[in-house]
């Protein structure tokens, strides 16, 4: 090596360089292979509720009312008792369920999306489940694309802001946190779209094999195995019999206005009357009534009140703190059909 020879230091600015053009191409292409993929496999519902809406639009002219909810709907809301009520002695009032297992608020704001896409105009009312406000998501859900789809910026944002708020452990508040934040990269990078070409989520919270016509308006899922342990409510009422249920969630804070707001908005811009109820349960609502007594719903039926409604609470009936037993969930849908149609005949005599 000559004497006069300098070792050059441009190495390592060179490297450097190479390493962000590199990545940069790599994440280039990796964007474009996702993108590639959303627009070839786009997300599609669990096939519970993609029957759901398959069967509908086929068969939208026989309805004219819907359901949007979780299991609190879909398992306590037979339209056959609820559509009886309603229509009395007479009547044309029909309706279908589009309720869903494990349905939480965000992901029931983003198929709501769907179904008001596509809602024909004879569709003349909507009654909405407002149990699903709640903080908590089946863990059976976390590495699924059903959960990965509702993380938008907006809902993981609330999402955690309604977790922080929450009187919930704090173990519990990092498990979550950490389910939410892992569910928003991967949704931001169509990680769900890629879980597709592997497995499709159906049965483990909302799957249904049964044929489309078996989900329709000839009544909710009929699922006699409800009965199982149910001390858990057992106890609450013991606890709480001269009351109404006090294990409930979050007060209400700006956050939650903002996104009920902007969920109660989806229907006022299409043009749709909506209604709101909290089915029978013993965890969740003072956020929710909240919400009512402030005028954010234009309507909100309450029922899970064990006085106003202790039928609804017995316990030889009930099949978990959630649910009512499947023989006697026509007291709910009948409940619930007297409330409507009272609220009803109100707003067509006006």
């Amino acid at each position: 090596m000559p004497e006069n020879y300098v070792a050059s230091d441009s190495t390592t600015p060179f490297s450097i360089g190479r390493m962000i053009i590199c990545t940069t191409l790599f994440m280039a292409v990796l964007l474009g292979m996702n993108w590639a993929v959303d627009k070839a496999m786009p997300y599609r519902f669990p096939k519970q509720l993609q029957n759901k809406f398959d069967f509908f639009l086929a068969h939208s002219d026989n309805y004219n009312a819907i359901i949007i909810g979780s299991s609190f709907v879909w398992n306590q809301v037979f339209p056959k008792d609820f559509d009886g009520v309603v229509n009395g002695d007479g009547g044309e009032f029909k309706t279908y369920n589009f309720g869903m297992h494990g349905v939480r608020f965000h992901e029931q704001e983003l198929y709501t999306k769907k179904i008001l896409e596509v809602l024909p105009e004879n569709i003349d009312w909507v009654m909405v489940d407002m149990g699903t406000f709640e903080t908590t998501y089946p863990e059976g859900q976390w590495t699924t694309d059903r959960f990965h789809w509702w993380h938008t910026p907006v809902n993981t944002l609330h999402a955690l802001q309604r977790l922080s708020a929450s009187s919930r452990p704090s173990e519990f508040k990092r498990r979550y946190g950490r389910a939410h934040l892992k569910s928003l990269g991967l949704r931001s990078f169509h990680v769900g779209e890629w879980q597709s070409l592997k497995q499709e989520y159906a049965h483990s919270y909302g799957g249904d094999s049964r044929p489309p016509k078996k989900l329709g308006n000839d009544g909710a899922r009929i699922d006699t195995g409800r009965h199982r342990v149910k001390r858990a409510f057992d106890d609450f009422l013991d606890a709480h019999s001269e009351g109404i249920p006090a294990l409930t969630e979050n007060d209400l804070n700006e956050a939650d206005r903002t996104a009920l707001k902007r969920y109660v908005q989806l229907f006022e811009d299409k043009n749709v009357s909506a209604t709101f109820v909290v089915p029978p349960t013993v965890l969740y609502s003072r956020d929710v009534r909240q919400a009512g007594k402030e005028g954010i719903f234009p309507k909100l039926f309450v029922f899970n009140n064990p006085m106003e409604y202790p039928e609804l609470y017995r316990k030889e009936e009930r099949s978990d703190e959630h649910h009512i037993a499947y023989e006697f969930t026509h007291k709910f849908g009948k409940a619930f059909g007297y409330e409507f149609a009272q609220y009803r005949k109100k707003v067509i005599d006006q």
